[in-house]
């Protein structure tokens, strides 16, 4: 049985202020136009008070603040226009001169745009910027960040003009700015061969620094064999299926399966020994019930993970629909093009040339993006930090 969808808390606060910012247009008191006057001006001060202070604390600067800002226009529009349509319903332009009508659309329009939008961002940087949480589970520590993909580190640059670090270039920093004590949170899945080289990168400069931890990348430890499991993949295979199930319309994975609904989580893949971790990863979800969540990935490594295997799994399950969602912290190439891409071979594609599927669907989210994952990360950097105190 399909539950309702949950709304999230920023819908719920958005919905909230545009009801009072109705209440308040739509009043014909002075003085509850002049209290909505006052509080759109400190919205005002208050979003870039916020931005101010999670600049000097992010490594992103001071043009996320415009980032953040330009995201949500479109849909601020779309709000002021809504406004001015209900006023227009209402027959409150009916008795303006052309000139009159102008003016109050105007000021209806900059109104009302402000205020959506300002508290639109102010939810938008609180709830997406992973680093400012980090910042505030750690409010002694200084937090910053390095890529160790030197093509992504390119094509960011290339995109939004923003100068990002790789390891060498961040360690540089941390030895000139006399770091003493140095933790490193790697936000890969697990412990793979980007993992690897980013440990000897760090290790190469142990000596520069009084203490030096590695916490442990999102999957944890990865175990002697498919049947090992631990308590943060436990984690995370509740945390992903849950935001699933959520996202596509049910109470539980119980729901879903009732329904005849199975989830497909599509990681990389490696030939690296970590890739036992996807094996791993499916023991788990087969230990917390949910027998309708498949993990698979785009190079088919482990060969139970590719795609055609993963398909015959779900036919012989005997569910009727499917969801396809990344097994990965970002959800960008791989996401986009090898699982939800319109070529044949991407995983939607062969899933519906299959046949045998009444829907196929396709959720674009990273694992990065879940509260609780990010939680995960969180406690994994107590650990490391843990660590170095004994």
């Amino acid at each position: 049985m399909r539950g309702r969808k949950p709304v999230s808390k920023g819908t719920v606060f958005l919905r909230a202020f545009a009801a009072f910012n109705c209440i308040m247009n739509h009043s014909t008191s002075k003085i509850l136009h002049t209290l909505d006057a006052f509080l759109d001006f400190f919205l005002l001060l208050g979003a870039y008070e916020v931005s101010s202070l999670l600049r000097m604390h992010s490594p992103w600067g001071e043009a996320f603040w415009w980032v953040d800002v330009a995201r949500f226009r479109p849909l601020a529009l779309v709000y002021a226009a809504a406004i001015i349509l209900i006023y227009i319903a209402q027959g409150e332009y009916r008795t303006f001169k052309r000139r009159g009508l102008v003016r109050e659309l105007a000021k209806a329009l900059l109104g009302n745009l402000g205020g959506f939008a300002l508290a639109a961002t102010i939810l938008y940087v609180f709830h997406l910027s992973q680093f400012s949480r980090l910042q505030a589970a750690y409010p002694d520590w200084s937090v910053r960040r390095a890529f160790t993909a030197q093509i992504i580190i390119n094509h960011v640059q290339a995109r939004d003009g923003e100068k990002i670090d790789n390891m060498k270039q961040a360690l540089d920093r941390a030895v000139a700015n006399g770091v003493k004590n140095l933790v490193v949170q790697p936000t890969h899945l697990m412990h793979g061969a980007e993992y690897d080289e980013m440990c000897e990168a760090v290790n190469e400069y142990a000596d520069k620094f009084e203490s030096v931890a590695i916490a442990e990348p999102l999957l944890g430890e990865v175990g002697a064999d498919a049947t090992e499991i631990n308590a943060d993949k436990e984690a995370v295979a509740t945390a992903i299926t849950t935001e699933a199930v959520a996202a596509a319309g049910y109470d539980d994975a119980a729901a879903a399966a009732a329904d005849g609904t199975a989830f497909v989580f599509m990681g990389h893949g490696t030939s690296h020994t970590a890739k036992i971790s996807y094996s791993q990863m499916q023991m788990t979800m087969q230990t917390l019930g949910y027998d309708n969540v498949f993990i698979g990935t785009v190079e088919g490594e482990p060969e139970d993970t590719a795609c055609e295997a993963v398909i015959e799994k779900i036919k012989e399950a005997g569910y009727t629909k499917v969801v396809l969602r990344p097994l990965m912290v970002v959800a960008g190439d791989h996401a986009n093009n090898d699982m939800a891409g319109d070529d044949a071979d991407s995983w939607l594609s062969q899933f519906k040339a299959a046949g045998c599927f009444d829907s196929v669907d396709t959720q674009i989210a990273g694992l990065g993006e879940i509260a609780d994952v990010q939680q995960i990360y969180i406690d994994h950097t107590k650990a490391a930090i843990d660590s170095l105190n004994g």
